[in-house]
């Protein structure tokens, strides 16, 4: 298996314990609590491991890298994440962690739309496919308790989805400009940290901090270290090989956070026979959209 593969399937099965941290810290802690904690923790990570690697250069990227980098920050590792935790929190994660997973239909969406692209029977399928399984989990009645949601609760990963549909060709283009994974993690991590940083200090998040329990904290910082572990594992599996390719592989993620959820969130998240249908329909359609694109 050629290198960049490697690193995309292990990002998808590192990124896949990311909802099941989130789900199990959001049981004692606020979501704006769980971004701003697990954003930090996640970038205190990677300066570790850049630090480990004797990585250095750390600021003197040339500014148009640094741009790319700091752009890949506030699409998906501040709005895209900010929006998928919110969801995590009203629909569960192995939902919220699907419908995400659906983000090359916006890709392919706007491709066709906007820049003329040919729409094909294949491209079709792969559409059908998409939207079928967002329908399959979406269409469900939730009973009342903890996994009761709202329809419009699924707006949020569907927010988050369109957010992280610009993170592969941003990844790409900086990895394209200056190969440098664990700085182009740094950069991208970094501007979320400050930002979800700055809003926390705003809202005083710090009084919040003091009543939350240890283990509430601790789910939060490895939902955090499984986030940057795992965008770091996509920043090496793009420099390796092309983003259209390695991106199908790590949208492994909803089948692992799907079975990871049926293991360690009984009681806090029902997991039915129409979301694994829906996430398999997704995962199936996704992967359609991306061989194509080869």
């Amino acid at each position: 298996m050629a290198a960049g593969k490697f690193y995309a399937l292990m990002a998808g099965i590192i990124w896949g314990f990311t909802p099941i941290f989130a789900k199990l810290a959001l049981g004692g802690a606020s979501s704006r609590l769980v971004m701003v904690f697990g954003t930090l923790s996640g970038a205190g990570l990677i300066v570790v491991i850049g630090l480990a690697q004797g990585t250095s250069g750390w600021f003197g990227l040339p500014l148009p890298t640094l741009l790319v980098y700091m752009a890949t920050g506030v699409t998906g590792s501040f709005f895209g994440h900010m929006f998928y935790i919110k969801g995590i929190d009203k629909i569960g994660g192995a939902r919220a962690t699907s419908i995400v997973n659906a983000s090359p239909l916006l890709t392919t969406f706007f491709a066709t739309l906007l820049l003329g692209e040919r729409f094909t029977a294949v491209i079709g399928a792969g559409i059908v496919l998409i939207v079928g399984g967002i329908y399959l989990i979406s269409a469900q009645r939730a009973d009342q308790g903890p996994q009761r949601y709202r329809r419009l609760d699924l707006l949020w990963p569907l927010l988050s989805a369109f957010c992280y549909s610009f993170n592969p060709v941003l990844k790409r283009l900086g990895m394209t400009m200056t190969p440098a994974p664990i700085l182009g993690i740094f950069y991208s991590h970094g501007t979320s940290s400050v930002l979800f940083l700055i809003s926390f200090l705003i809202r005083q998040g710090w009084r919040e901090a003091r009543s939350v329990a240890p283990r509430y904290l601790l789910f939060t910082v490895l939902a955090g270290f499984a986030t940057s572990l795992g965008g770091y594992m996509t920043y090496l599996a793009v420099q390796d090989q092309p983003a259209l390719i390695v991106s199908s592989i790590w949208r492994i993620t909803p089948l692992v956070s799907l079975f990871l959820s049926y293991l360690m969130l009984r009681g806090a998240e029902e997991v039915t026979l129409k979301d694994l249908l829906g996430t398999v329909t997704i995962v199936a359609g996704v992967v359609i959209l991306l061989r194509l694109a080869r």
